[in-house]
């Protein structure tokens, strides 16, 4: 006589359901700051950047490395002065623990100098020199890192899922994300101007590629920045009201 388990017979009508796994929380756009000074602060800096390439241009042709050097000092400082003035930082929302506008741009700036080899290595299996023009191509890195990536890990820290919608053209676009891709995609598209049979000086590396990333990066930051209007006109009511 075959035997019976009790438990299958006591509960014939049961059965094991799986919860399903919960889902990542969609990324948000940022939207800056709507007070006078932060609106103010935004469109300054963003002017500076497309004047300091104007009138620079000269010299980063004649001597890239100082000036991208001299450049890069500048940058830091404006972008660091923009965060906290006019975006919010990672973890705002949090109640329990507000960020700290000025840590979260500290914190921000070491990571962002932790990126730039990575970048270094980029560029060169892209078709930087390798055996030569390093300094230039460490600089130019530097550069893509404090004005794309920086923004980024100020408004979104390490969150794996945010850096992968960003990476993932999956993000909604705002001033973050329009900056980090329109840097990338201005240095490279920077690049076509080098091989070409022109024998003119600012062909030389990086020139182009500065100059590419730079204006991508305007470009960028302004097509965000019209993605986010009506959020920024109702933050800056909100700004008014407080």
């Amino acid at each position: 006589m075959p035997l019976v388990d009790p438990v299958t017979i006591s509960s014939p009508g049961r059965q094991t359901t799986k919860k399903p796994a919960p889902s990542a929380t969609p990324l948000r756009p940022v939207i800056l700051f709507g007070s006078p000074i932060a609106r103010t602060t935004d469109g300054v800096q963003l002017l500076l950047v497309a004047v300091l390439l104007r009138l620079q241009f000269s010299k980063l042709v004649e001597e890239p490395v100082p000036t991208l050097q001299n450049g890069l000092l500048v940058f830091g400082a404006l972008q660091a002065l923009w965060a906290v003035l006019c975006c919010p930082p990672a973890g705002h929302h949090q109640k329990k623990r507000a960020a700290n506008p000025v840590t979260t741009a500290a914190l921000s700036l070491v990571l962002t100098a932790l990126i730039v080899p990575l970048l270094h290595i980029i560029f060169v299996l892209f078709g930087a020199p390798f055996l030569t023009h390093q300094t230039e191509t460490l600089l130019c890195s530097a550069t893509l890192a404090i004005l794309s990536v920086f923004p980024v890990f100020y408004a979104h820290g390490v969150d794996a899922n945010a850096w992968k919608s960003i990476c993932g053209f999956s993000a909604p676009l705002d001033e973050i994300v329009g900056g980090f891709w329109g840097g990338i995609i201005g240095a490279w598209l920077g690049a076509v101007p080098i091989p070409l049979d022109w024998d003119r000086e600012w062909q030389k590396w990086p020139v182009t590629i500065v100059c590419g990333l730079l204006a991508g990066y305007v470009v960028g930051r302004l097509v965000g920045g019209f993605a986010t209007l009506e959020a920024k006109k109702g933050e800056g009511s909100r700004a008014k009201k407080e």
